[in-house]
């Protein structure tokens, strides 16, 4: 007999192109099947007026989302990768970062399935509103949990075409030069995702510059 899918799924609406959600998630492995151990998310804004009145976030709790698997479950877990050199990575290169998310893990009780049913449970809303859903690759923080939805029976809450990357964007306005979180808050998954919305918007309104000044050779 099938499982049935805890959450029904949603059904997609037009983009609102203003509307959206940026995803960061931290992982014990980079790749598709890597151990997903936090994610944070947070609701905002790019329209020009929001952006240019310092409202990129709402401010209301239920427009941001970050929660941790349990550092215990991520001993036992077998189903996906940790892999060594990440956690080498985590070490050695971040370790007051690898600390806090460790502290967190400990206090936490989620399972993978737990922890996918969460998250899937607070973004359907918003999916289903037609908002833009934003991963910091194409490759990477989308991918990764709809492997884990997969593997734990949760259905992915994604639609095709509301899937878009943070990297892609910022490394076209800004190179090299882009803009990073740093020391202060980096790789704390609900810290990052809100840098990136910010930084997010902050390009898509240079963008909309770069359109004005191109229609004025027309």
């Amino acid at each position: 007999m099938s499982r049935r899918p805890l959450i029904q799924k949603a059904i997609y609406v037009n983009p609102l192109i203003f509307n959206n959600v940026m995803v960061d998630i931290e992982t014990f492995g980079r790749r598709p099947n890597g151990l997903v151990v936090s994610i944070g998310a947070v609701c905002f804004s790019s329209a020009p007026a929001d952006f240019e009145a310092g409202r990129v976030f709402s401010g209301k709790p239920e427009h941001e989302f970050h929660a941790v698997l349990s550092l215990d479950v991520a001993y036992r877990e077998n189903r996906f990768k940790q892999e060594p050199a990440t956690m080498q990575w985590w070490a050695e290169q971040q370790p007051a970062a690898y600390a806090k998310l460790l502290e967190l893990m400990r206090s936490s009780t989620l399972d993978v399935r737990q922890l996918m049913y969460l998250f899937m449970h607070w973004l359907q809303p918003f999916c289903q509103q037609g908002y833009n859903v934003i991963g910091n690759s194409p490759s990477f923080d989308l991918v990764l949990i709809e492997n884990a939805c997969q593997q734990a029976g949760v259905v992915f809450e994604v639609p095709y075409r509301a899937e878009t990357d943070y990297r892609t964007i910022t490394d076209l306005v800004w190179g090299d030069a882009k803009p990073r979180a740093g020391a202060n808050g980096a790789h704390d998954a609900l810290f990052d995702a809100k840098f990136q919305a910010e930084t997010y918007a902050q390009a898509l309104h240079i963008v909309r510059g770069w359109r004005q000044a191109a229609a004025t050779l027309d």
